[in-house]
């Protein structure tokens, strides 16, 4: 699977087709996420307990796991839980602090420092432990120093070989804000393909790469409405040469056509519209 993301070349004569997309994302995310409200674990039926867990690490910023752990009662999307004394969450034995905020209601955050395995242990209030327990495995990408835009290449990593239920995403950057996503989850792979058509956005000169390793897989140990984890292991930033008969300037003109363009498509509708 790829998918190339060009972030570059916006103009003003794209307004009116930027702010339909914009509308669409906030309707769609709006859609996609679950409920704000709280609600005490101790009033609700402790069998009806949604758990989820997520774990993140950013090889740039330093050595922490931010750990998120958030309880939902009505299914992955119902009313969020303030966890009911004698209910906790703790990892590696450790309670995570409670956090609540107008956007994501009530949820329990916590920082752990030189460890990539994590034991989750949710005690509810009636006693019962359900334990889940996940292995953040790392990502590095093996030094690359140039990167042929017009050329089939590999992109190696150091690290285990691509898992069940894993994902690895190789992100290229360039120095015009042009954006490459290409993504693995073939199992045993040690190594990304990157296709001459995913990179022909890209703009000769200097910039970076790095890579995401994800996981994702439903909880072992949990009440009726189930739970999930998810992983998020982000590799160094790389720098890189980008080597392109494509340059800025050549990305510009190309970006200018796009616009005008897409002007003459959106009055073309417009009149058909009126026409109708």
């Amino acid at each position: 699977m790829t998918k190339t993301i060009n972030l570059n070349g916006i103009k003003n004569s794209f307004n009116t087709t930027i702010c339909k997309l914009v509308l669409f994302t906030a309707l769609s995310f709006s859609f996609a996420c679950g409920s704000t409200e709280i609600a005490d674990s101790k009033d609700v039926n402790q069998s009806k307990i949604h758990q989820y867990y997520s774990i993140s690490y950013d090889a740039s910023e330093g050595n922490e796991y931010d750990i998120f752990a958030q309880f939902r009662f009505g299914g992955n999307k119902g009313t969020t839980l303030k966890l009911s004394e004698p209910s906790q969450i703790s990892v590696n034995n450790i309670k995570m602090k409670e956090e609540q905020s107008s956007f994501r209601g009530c949820f329990y955050k916590l920082a752990i420092k030189d460890s990539n395995t994590f034991n989750f242990k949710f005690t509810d209030t009636e006693n019962k432990i359900y334990s889940n327990s996940v292995v953040v495995n790392s990502i590095e990408i093996v030094k690359v120093e140039k990167l042929y835009a017009e050329k089939n290449q590999k992109i190696y990593w150091q690290g285990k070989s691509l898992e069940n239920k894993e994902e690895v995403i190789a992100i290229i950057e360039d120095n015009d804000n042009n954006k490459v996503e290409v993504s693995t989850d073939i199992i045993g792979s040690n190594y990304i393909s990157l296709n001459a058509e995913d990179m022909e956005n890209l703009v000769a000169g200097s910039g970076q790469i790095y890579m995401i390793r994800k996981y994702y897989s439903s909880l072992q140990e949990v009440a009726d409405d189930g739970g999930s984890v998810d992983t998020e292991y982000i590799s160094m930033k790389m720098p890189i040469e980008i080597i392109s008969n494509k340059t800025k300037s050549d990305k510009d003109e190309e970006d200018d056509k796009a616009s005008k363009d897409s002007v003459v498509d959106i009055d073309n509708e417009y009149n058909e519209d009126n026409e109708n």
